[in-house]
Parts: structure tokens; sequence; C-alpha cells
């Protein structure tokens, strides 16, 4: 049994929102990451 990628299941939608959601949220975290440690070395 073959299938086409004519029509994507909506699985795989779903699976391509989280990997979107997953990287804002690690671009997120880096961000305030960055921040703090920029804060916490010139606050010294």
């Amino acid at each position: 049994m073959k299938f086409r990628m004519d029509h994507p299941p909506p699985e795989d939608k779903n699976h391509r929102l989280q990997s979107v959601v997953l990287f804002v949220l690690l671009a997120l975290c880096g961000m305030v990451w960055y921040t703090q440690l920029n804060k916490s070395n010139s606050g010294e």
C-alpha cells in the first residue's frame, strides 16, 4: 500500500504546529537566558 503526499493527514499539520511552538519556546528561553547573563555580568 502506497499513499501519495497530495493531501497530508491532519496529524502532519498538528506535528508541524507542535514543532513551531517548540522552536518559539526554545528561542524565548534562549533570549531570556541571554539577557539575564548580560544583566548579571554588567551588574557586578
